[in-house]
């Protein structure tokens, strides 16, 4: 709402002196001091959503909807409404000028709103289809309160919302209690309402047409593009329709500044309440920034403000977290607009705050749904390729060496051709999730696709602990499953590359373990194997004397061996050390230096 205060000039055509204006109904009168009384715009929340309406349009290409209907019976209201619309009014020009780049708008010298006429309810609703059948709908609807001839303005609205469901509607009231029960019984809570409390002046028809103009585009470029990302993922679309619900209709707020360094509040909205804020005691507040700003943002802020002094600056746009009344925090949108006299000098700064709290929540779950498996829960093929190369590039700096483990299932295909593809999918639920707990918080586990599963064992401090954990996951999955009454036994093929300092790239990694992969395959399955025959057998060669260690104690292999100390010049013994020896039944005497550092890895 853009309303000018005593002592400076009016936008409207009776500058300087107040008059009744002449193109309002007999019945709406002027307030009680004889000054024009702001006009009061309240949203209701919506809970109407838009949907994507065909694939290969492009909402980057298409122009700026400024149709905008008039329904109202009284002649005069047209012609005037036609008046403020139809043609920039001299004092908007240099405003309208500014807004353009910000808001896609065109100039309103060279553009204006295109406006049509119904006087009643049945009119409007002919209006409404003819244009959505020529594809030229209309954005928004000023609706007269209290139409004297045929459906009454409710009735309109919901005749109108049956054929069109995006229109938008500004109801324009002579009454200052606006019946909110009624409208919420009739209507439900919807913010495609405004409710605008009369007498207007010129400026706040404009700016109403403006803003829900610009509403109406921003919202259909939204959904526009949340089509395309549905196409992207169209494997979890299921998962992702909940997520793609990206509600753009939130309460916007209006706030005007005045153009100097310290930027004094002005005015507000009313819809500030609906954040816990009182309009009045932020107009009074000298530090009103700090109510609104969160104090991380404020530096942030304070520079896109700064900004707006600069002669050249034509918009600002920045995200910021906003102050609840109760201590809360919503992700906004806020925008600046200049208004500079005709030698550039800044007069005022107009301000938008959009609610994006929910299209943040929604972005956030679709890029989290974008590197999970829908069937499994685990990472997915992007989130497993993310992982392994942030993990080389950690290793090459110096970090914990990590392994990739390539896991696959033995025989999966008949389990699915004699049981079915339901109980297919539970196997591999089920795997998922032995997988999930045979490895640590450090380690991923991911499925690629099909039967085809991957482990990144973040801290790994030899090859052997790669194979040993490839020994554990065999094990595990080894077990019977029991699914649908169905009692399922299945094997696993293991591919292992481990980190080795000088490696290449994450890329050679990967193509290595799917080699070791094809190598235990070709090997016969239910076997785990290195990209190489040598580090295959050196760790088979320790994973099986750490399996043979576990119980040698039990069967008495373990054995000490003293070894006395001598005084040389006396010949005297002065004390003993002890030595433990491990007397292996197919390997004879093994040394402490083979076996010891397997017993201190393995816990022994």
């Amino acid at each position: 709402r853009l309303h000018h205060g005593q002592g400076e000039a009016r936008s409207g055509p009776h500058a300087g002196a107040y008059m009744e204006p002449h193109w309002l109904p007999r019945r709406v009168r002027s307030g009680r001091h004889g000054a024009m009384t702001p006009a009061k715009a309240k949203p209701l929340p919506s809970t109407h959503h838009w949907h994507r309406q065909g694939s290969c349009v492009s909402a980057q290409s298409d122009s700026v909807n400024r149709r905008v209907l008039v329904i109202n019976d009284n002649v005069a209201a047209h012609q005037n409404f036609r008046k403020i619309l139809a043609r920039p009014l001299d004092g908007e020009t240099a405003l309208a000028a500014t807004r353009a780049p910000l808001f896609g708008e065109v100039p309103a010298g060279r553009a204006a709103f295109q406006i049509d006429c119904a006087y009643q309810g049945r009119d409007a609703l002919e209006r409404v289809v003819r244009a959505l059948e020529e594809d030229k709908p209309y954005a928004m609807a000023f609706v007269d309160t209290h139409m004297l001839h045929g459906w009454d303005c409710l009735q309109t609205i919901e005749r109108l919302w049956q054929v069109d469901p995006k229109l938008q509607f500004a109801l324009c009231s002579p009454h200052s209690d606006t019946p909110w029960g009624t409208l919420a019984r009739r209507l439900g809570a919807d913010d495609r309402l405004l409710i605008l409390k009369m007498p207007l002046n010129n400026i706040e028809v404009r700016q109403t047409a403006s803003v829900l103009t610009t509403k109406w585009q921003m919202t259909k470029e939204a959904a526009f593009k949340t089509g395309d990302l549905e196409e992207l993922v169209e494997e979890r679309i299921n998962a992702l329709a909940e997520a793609n619900v990206i509600v753009q209709n939130s309460p916007v707020i209006l706030y005007r500044l005045r153009g100097v360094p310290s930027f004094p509040l002005i005015y507000i909205s009313h819809d500030i309440a609906r954040f816990g804020h009182d309009r009045a005691t932020l107009l009074d507040s000298p530090v009103w920034a700090n109510e609104l700003v969160a104090q991380d943002d404020q530096a942030r802020v304070d520079a896109a403000l700064a900004r707006i002094l600069d002669k050249d600056t034509e918009g600002v746009s920045i995200e910021f977290r906003l102050r609840t009344g109760d201590g809360a925090y919503r992700c906004v949108e806020n925008r600046y607009v200049p208004v500079r006299d005709k030698d550039g000098r800044l007069i005022e700064v107009e301000g938008i705050i959009i609610d994006i709290a929910e299209r943040k929540a929604a972005e956030e779950k679709i890029a989290r749904l974008a590197h999970t498996d829908a069937l499994t829960g685990l990472a997915n093929r992007a989130g497993f390729l993310a992982r392994v190369r942030h993990a080389f590039a950690a290793a090459r700096h110096g970090t914990m060496p990590f392994a990739i483990l390539f896991v696959a299932l033995d025989r999966f295909r008949p389990v699915n051709d004699r049981l079915g593809y339901p109980v297919g999918d539970l196997l591999l639920r089920e795997v998922a999730e032995r997988l999930g707990n045979c490895v640590q918080e450090s380690d991923l586990v991911a499925r690629l696709g099909g039967d085809a599963f991957a482990v990144v064992q973040g801290e790994m401090i030899e090859p052997a602990d790669a194979g040993a954990l490839a020994a554990k996951l065999q094990a595990a999955l080894a077990a019977p499953y029991l699914l649908d009454g169905n009692d399922v036994r299945i094997s696993v093929s293991i591919g292992i590359r481990a980190y080795v300092q000088g490696d290449s790239g994450a890329d050679a990694m990967l193509m290595q373990t799917d080699l070791a992969l094809h190598r235990a395959k070709h090997h016969g399955g239910n076997r785990y194997r290195f990209h190489s025959d040598e580090l295959d057998h050196e760790v088979r060669e320790r994973v099986a004397l750490a399996d043979d260690l576990k119980g040698a104690m039990d069967r008495g292999e373990l054995e000490l061996q003293y070894q006395p100390e001598v005084e040389l010049s006396s010949g005297n013994i002065l004390g003993m050390e002890g030595l433990v020896r491990w007397h292996h039944p197919t390997r004879g005497l093994i040394a402490p230096g083979v076996f010891i550092p397997i017993a201190e890895r393995e816990g022994s």
